[in-house]
C-alpha cells in the first residue's frame, strides 16, 4: 500500500472501467478479511472497526 498523501501518476486518465475493475477487487479483499476475522474469537471490535472503516472508504 502506498503512504496516505502520495498521487498516482496518471490518474485522471483511469477509466471508468478501470475504477469499478479495482474497487470490486478491493471489496472481494475486504470480504475475504473480514471473513478471517470474523473467524477469530474476542475479535468482534476489530471488525467492527473494520467495517466502520470500509464505510468510510467506500464513501470517498
Amino acid at each position: 500500500m502506498e503512504p496516505e498523501g502520495t498521487t498516482q501518476p496518471n490518474m485522471h486518465s483511469t477509466t471508468k472501467k478501470k475504477e469499478k475493475k479495482l474497487r470490486e477487487k478491493g471489496q472481494q479483499e475486504a470480504s475475504i478479511v473480514y471473513h478471517y476475522l470474523a473467524t477469530v474469537p474476542d475479535s468482534s471490535q476489530l471488525t467492527t472497526n473494520i467495517r466502520y472503516s470500509l464505510v468510510e472508504v467506500n464513501k470517498q
